[in-house]
């Protein structure tokens, strides 16, 4: 009887805990259960660790210093231009004709206007310059095209256009004056079409030009107080009106 007890006990089924637990893996010295938790934290581990890789690389990325652009060729400047180049020459051709007819210290600048060649001269030679500039043979600039003023607010400058009949030489020949007490000695001798020219600049700019035969306003009444051309000029009428109205008010 011990015996048959004892042969059914060796022969009875393995237990439940026997049946589930798995095999263990190549090589693994440890229990299942230990292996399979040191796997999962090792997985853990290494998907904790990418994000932290790359949030360190994007922050690399955002510090490191970005590559300095380029700075763009700079523009070659334009070639000069040959009508301007001509003006100028023949202007420096005409300021040596001259040089010999008129004292030192007559011309100021040579240059070129317009694609036409350009004299500024010193006001006290202006009108030497025109007799001058008419009596050149290869030259006789003896017709006064255009005769006008400009404010530049730090002075004023009177400009003239003058062309020859004969050869077509067409010449500008400027000079300049104080704002205050503006005077410029008068051409009218030298062209006497220029008369009205210099009444108009004398109203309207306030220009006196000295020598002028009958220099008085041509636009504006005798009792107009200003010159309208000027940049500062304020209509009297508006000031009037508006100390009209402050008194009403």
């Amino acid at each position: 009887m011990t015996e048959d007890r004892t042969q059914k006990t060796e022969s009875s089924p393995p237990s439940s805990e026997a049946a589930v637990m798995p095999p263990a893996a190549p090589g693994m010295t440890g229990p299942p259960d230990a292996a399979s938790a040191a796997s999962t934290a090792g997985s853990t581990a290494s998907a904790d660790a990418a994000p932290e890789k790359a949030s360190s690389a994007k922050t690399s990325a955002a510090t490191s210093p970005s590559p300095a652009k380029a700075a763009p060729p700079k523009k070659a400047p334009p070639p000069p231009n040959p009508w301007v180049e001509a003006a100028k020459a023949k202007a420096e051709e005409l300021a040596q004709a001259l040089a010999s007819q008129l004292p030192n210290g007559w011309l100021e600048e040579v240059g070129a206007v317009h694609h036409q060649p350009m004299l500024r001269v010193r006001k006290q030679h202006f009108p030497a310059v025109f007799r001058a500039a008419h009596a050149l043979p290869s030259w006789e600039l003896d017709y006064l095209v255009c005769y006008t003023a400009t404010d530049y607010k730090e002075h004023l400058e009177v400009v003239a256009y003058v062309e020859s009949t004969k050869f077509g030489h067409m010449v500008c020949i400027k000079t300049r004056t104080e704002r205050e007490a503006a005077s410029v000695p008068s051409i009218v001798s030298v062209h006497p079409g220029a008369n009205w020219e210099e009444r108009e600049m004398f109203d309207l700019f306030g220009i006196e030009f000295t020598g002028h035969p009958d220099l008085r306003r041509i636009m504006m009444w005798d009792e107009y107080v200003g010159h309208p051309l000027r940049k500062d000029f304020v209509d009297p009428s508006l000031t009037e009106e508006v100390n009209r109205d402050g008194a009403d008010s």
